[in-house]
């Protein structure tokens, strides 16, 4: 086995390519290279403590506190799914802490709002 450093990775706020116009953000994946790698993250986080934290425009200054989100594992994929008023945004942010396997990649399920 080799020994991984623990490594934290943020991202830019991520408007979609539509900076202007509000957004609702339902979930964000981790995708793992594999089943053991997602259950054993899933497993080593607690309801309070998770290794996604997440910013939108609604929460500039401080990550959505873990009562708003859901989190669920599925074969090598860990969902993070958005619940409240803070959804709806125009920009979404993420932080990945105390990371050490590698990750192949992350989804974030949103849709348009319709302009008005």
């Amino acid at each position: 086995d080799i020994e991984r450093s623990l490594y934290n990775w943020l991202s830019k706020k991520l408007d979609l390519g539509n900076g202007s116009e509000d957004k609702i953000f339902y979930s964000v994946k981790l995708i793992f290279n594999n089943k053991s790698e997602a259950q054993t993250v899933y497993n080593s986080t607690s309801a309070n403590k998770n290794v996604l934290q997440i910013w939108t425009s609604k929460t500039e200054t401080t990550p959505l506190a873990s009562s708003e989100m859901t989190k669920n594992i599925s074969e090598n994929v860990i969902t993070y799914n958005l619940k409240g008023g803070n959804k709806k945004a125009k920009w979404i942010k993420f932080q990945l802490l105390g990371m050490s396997f590698e990750i192949d990649s992350i989804a974030i399920v949103y849709r348009q709002k319709a302009p008005k």
